[in-house]
């Protein structure tokens, strides 16, 4: 095998497929994360549609990409891995078949779908994306700055201190330690102390980083890259 074959291994390094899905009709499918490729295709169309409901376009762009296989009611297998384009079933004068690029033709599709079917698919499509992720931290062993390291660790703590809590208001089992090092105070009244020594001009006990860090989360959206 040449050099240039392995490395083209490269560009399928993050595709992933879920488990086939089944449809109200019984149509099986199954949906597949996107190339790099194709999240700017999708990010470059979306631009035309800003005046919109960009969160609804943006799962349907997705699903329409997304979608890589059916096996529909009666049988019949369409495999749409390997294509750029579809034809139509028309024809032009001259007697060449129309074609359509594949997430052109798929989003017409995708378009006359109920929304009970387009967020049940892009739920699926969400956790595919989770588990590449995951993977991805588990392979990848990131070296944090003195900063850097701060904020990640206060991330993690504000989370797993929420957690805690919540495992504390239903009565669930939790480790000693965890107990001990958190106590029972809930994040949010903590956000309502650190309101309130604004209110007071009083110095702050939390540090400059964990501000930054709280203002992040709060902005950044979950779910999908845009």
């Amino acid at each position: 095998m040449s050099i240039a074959q392995k490395l083209l291994k490269l560009k399928n390094a993050n595709y992933k497929e879920t488990e086939v899905l089944f449809l109200p009709d019984n149509t099986q499918v199954i949906i597949s994360t996107l190339t790099g490729e194709e999240d700017r295709d999708i990010a470059d169309y979306l631009r035309g549609h800003l005046d919109k409901s960009l969160a609804h376009y943006t799962k349907l762009e997705i699903i329409a990409y997304a979608v890589k296989w059916f096996k529909l009611s009666d049988g019949m297998e369409i495999n749409l891995r390997d294509l750029s384009h579809i034809e139509t079933g028309e024809v032009l004068d001259n007697g060449t078949p129309v074609r359509k690029k594949r997430s052109t033709f798929m989003r017409d599709i995708v378009n006359s779908w109920p929304d009970i079917i387009i967020d049940a698919l892009y739920s699926k499509y969400a956790m595919l994306m989770e588990s590449i992720e995951k993977n991805i931290e588990k392979g990848i062993k990131v070296e944090y700055g003195d900063s850097g390291l701060h904020m990640k660790i206060d991330s993690i703590v504000d989370e797993l201190r929420d957690l805690v809590f919540q495992a504390k208001e239903r009565d669930l089992p939790i480790d000693e330690d965890l107990k001990s090092f958190f106590g029972a105070v809930k994040q949010e009244e903590r956000g309502d102390s650190l309101l309130q020594a604004l209110k007071d001009k009083k110095p702050l006990e939390t540090t400059p980083t964990k501000i930054l860090q709280s203002e992040v989360i709060e902005e950044v959206p979950t779910g999908i890259r845009q």
